[in-house]
């Protein structure tokens, strides 16, 4: 049986349409570079050795990048330049920069439209390994700092310390202005007062005790001792987390009991996970005090 367009072509001695098989409705998949059958094997140098040469081959990367948007406009190295830069220079040498650990702090903030965000400053420690397998004598730290409205502000922050670490570590020139130039137009003004900072102070292991004496004043005095912050995936309190972290970093030296005089009424309890000031009906000193004067009024 032939069809209506078969027999008209027929008729007018011309031979009848082609039929063309219809398209995939997919895309082929893209080829994949097969590996190397061998690979490239860097000198066997000491590790310092191989990171000097490193440092010999990445002298210079750009800013290539510009901030235009929001008040200051500037250019900056992207992460993906610099992990290129040194990647690059990294399988050359055999060298291995791996993280060793990863400490983390994050607090909650909102931006102008009030929108929740979620941010993260983390310090990593850093080993270099060479091609022999030997690791440099000290092992390096740096710090990145990130916000994100979903789940990314770790990955942020860890990929900053990343980059901060080799560009410091690589000696790479900043081609920023020296401080000195800007030093003497500055104009010091009083440190805002947030949640946030103290956060950062009280969990930064190198505040100092004198620094921490300050703190447990100023908590007080800004009334910011119940105000929850995020810490180690928890919400707590901030004095509460001020007095675990002091407790934890210089413990109280247990005192020997005295003996009991009959004569004399019994010692106060001491006051306890709470600053003073602020009355707590599970500290055993607040609740003693409470008592006498209670025992007071009903006399």
């Amino acid at each position: 049986m032939t069809t209506l367009a078969e027999r008209a072509a027929t008729l007018a001695g011309s031979p009848p349409p082609q039929q063309f098989p219809a398209a995939p409705a997919y895309a082929p998949e893209p080829e994949v570079a097969e590996a190397p059958r061998t690979y490239a094997k860097p000198e066997q140098i000491p590790v310092w050795e191989a990171w000097n040469r490193l440092m010999q081959d990445v002298t210079y990367i750009s800013k290539s990048r510009q901030v235009t948007t929001g008040p200051a406009k500037y250019a900056f190295r992207g992460i993906e330049d610099v992990v290129q830069a040194f990647g690059a220079a990294q399988r050359r040498h055999g060298i291995i920069v791996g993280p060793t650990k990863v400490v983390p702090t994050y607090t909650t903030s909102s931006s102008k439209n009030g929108t929740a965000m979620r941010e993260c400053t983390v310090v990593v420690t850093w080993t270099v390994i060479g091609p022999m397998g030997d690791t440099m004598p000290v092992q390096f730290e740096s710090a990145g700092e990130a916000s994100d409205y979903s789940d990314k502000s770790t990955t942020k922050a860890q990929s900053i310390a990343e980059r901060t670490l080799l560009v410091i570590l690589g000696m790479v020139p900043t081609n920023d202005p020296e401080p000195e130039l800007e030093s003497a137009e500055m104009v010091r003004g009083d440190a805002a007062v947030t949640p946030r900072g103290y956060l950062a102070e009280i969990t930064n292991p190198m505040t100092p005790k004198e620094r921490f004496r300050q703190i447990y004043n100023e908590l007080g005095q800004h009334r910011l001792t119940d105000t929850l912050v995020e810490h180690g995936g928890e919400q707590v309190p901030l004095g509460k987390l001020f007095l675990r972290t002091a407790e934890a970093r210089w413990p109280k030296t247990p005192q020997q009991p005295a003996t009991a005089d009959p004569t004399q009424p019994p010692a106060m309890p001491d006051h306890t996970d709470h600053l003073p000031g602020i009355f707590d009906e599970h500290c055993p000193a607040c609740f003693a005090s409470a008592e006498i004067d209670r025992r007071a009024a009903a006399s």
